[in-house]
């Protein structure tokens, strides 16, 4: 008898359970529908495998000119947060803040696992000096900055990612670690100027002022959600990644906290993930967040207690 894995998803008050057998229960690839979607079709012939499975020398030089042109400050927050230098300096500023500074770093190297930094340190009465540290892409923050800086799950490895789309992610993640959000949008653009997949690209009539929004625009959403969750259920079946997730998709139609929120639009979401889903041959499951409470505080989510009567019964297998 074949050993059955649950894998669990969250979308804003629905809950998504899938139950993945290891051998004839998840078919990826073996039994393919065709989807309706064009744009779909494109983002799987952008992910190309490579060769070598590293950055081009102009990728390479040019995304070190870059980081030490426009983002100075967020590779000294690297030092900081990720080598012995940020280790060193929580330690000599117990006593006496400020005796122990970064003052500059400089990105001499940049591969797939790691980047290399020459950070000038300054110490009070010793003046300065220049080291050099080794940051790995997957890293988490050392022990002594891990107050200060709140790690994120690490990127998983995927043979299919181009290699600058692979370096940019795990760059992306770091940067949320330091606190630099508005310096990932800017990486992502670099990662398609310097011929990334370009996923994160989005086409020019998507009008999402205008509500409710267009049938082409929610079904790109729709299509976006659906194929991260089947790729992440993919690497789940491998071990690479856990069990339990959570789907954050909060376009206006899509966020609670706009006026443009509309309940219809998270079930034509969670319909498609199933249908997704369920073209692979995975058993599917959706429910809808039951009662929170008993006696006075009883009552259903308010985003989904107008249907959660006729929810409760909704499933896909």
């Amino acid at each position: 008898m074949n050993k059955m894995r649950s894998v669990s998803f969250r979308l804003i008050g629905l809950s998504l359970s899938l139950l993945l057998s290891p051998t004839n229960s998840f078919l990826v690839g073996q039994k393919q529908a065709t989807w309706k979607h064009q744009h779909l079709s494109s983002l799987r012939e952008s992910k190309t495998s490579t060769t070598d499975n590293k950055l081009t020398t102009e990728q390479q030089t040019f995304c070190i000119g870059y980081c030490n042109k426009h983002h100075g400050s967020t590779l000294i927050k690297f030092a900081d947060a990720f080598s012995k230098l940020g280790s060193e300096q929580a330690k000599a500023n117990t006593w006496s803040g400020g005796s122990y500074t970064l003052q500059e770093a400089t990105l001499v190297d940049l591969d797939c696992k790691k980047l290399v930094l020459d950070v000038i340190v300054e110490k009070r009465g010793k003046g300065t000096n220049k080291e050099q540290i080794e940051v790995l892409l997957n890293a988490d923050p050392v022990e002594e900055r891990s107050r200060v800086y709140t790690t994120l799950p690490l990127i998983p490895d995927d043979e299919n990612r181009l290699p600058i789309d692979d370096v940019v992610r795990r760059l992306n993640r770091l940067c949320w670690i330091v606190g630099d959000k508005p310096v990932t949008g800017k990486l992502t653009q670099l990662a398609i100027q310097l011929g990334g997949s370009a996923l994160s690209k989005i086409p020019e009539n998507m009008f999402l002022n205008q509500v409710p929004h267009n049938v082409y625009v929610r079904d790109y959403f729709y299509a976006q959600a659906s194929q991260a969750i089947l790729d992440a259920v993919v690497l789940c079946s491998r071990g690479k990644i856990s069990n339990r997730m959570k789907l954050i998709s909060q376009f206006p139609e899509m966020n609670p906290a706009m006026d443009s929120y509309r309940i219809g639009t998270i079930l034509e979401m969670a319909r498609a993930i199933c249908m997704r889903l369920a073209e692979q041959n995975v058993r599917v499951r959706l429910c809808v967040q039951g009662s929170m409470g008993v006696g006075i505080f009883t009552g259903g989510t308010p985003q989904t207690n107008v249907m959660k009567r006729d929810g409760n019964n909704c499933s896909c297998s």
